[in-house]
């Protein structure tokens, strides 16, 4: 059993808001930024505007979440997923919107390494046919490559 879940509205109360609302406009990176949160149900980052963010390697490494919904996020272009979600054994569902743009990523290896539950159709995403993409779905036979890589 999970032991709660994360939503972008706790981040406005007194003790987390401070940070995130003065940071996330100059955020270039959230690299392992919940990276281990093993105790959280669900990822909920609607309403998340980073503008500025490049780099999301290992932002959601093993966090034992079963639903990660990315859809209200508004990053810029990324260049590194390396690993976003690699580990996380329990993640049956992921929310992607049209705020995150893979369209000029370049590393995008073991992005859903061993997410062995996740039910996830890549194939019509837009990604680059030379981006690193080694053991992009390895251990996660329900994650289907882009078309591109087929």
């Amino acid at each position: 059993m999970h032991g709660g879940d994360l939503s972008l509205s706790r981040l406005h109360e007194p003790n987390y808001g401070q940070f995130v609302q003065r940071q996330t406009p100059e955020l270039v990176t959230v690299g392992g930024m919940f990276e281990r949160c093993g105790n959280l149900g669900s990822i909920n980052l609607d309403g998340w505007n980073a503008p500025k963010v490049t780099s999301c390697w290992f932002m959601l490494y093993g966090t034992a979440a079963e639903a990660i919904d990315l859809s209200g996020v508004t990053f810029g272009k990324i260049d590194s997923a390396q690993s976003l979600f690699s580990d996380n054994y329990s993640l049956k569902s992921v929310k992607f919107g049209a705020g995150i743009d893979f369209s000029s990523t370049t590393k995008m290896h073991t992005m859903f390494y061993y997410c062995g539950k996740l039910q996830l159709d890549c194939s019509e995403w837009n990604v680059r046919a030379d981006a690193e993409h080694s053991d992009f779905n390895e251990g996660a036979p329900g994650v289907i490559l882009p078309e591109v890589w087929q």
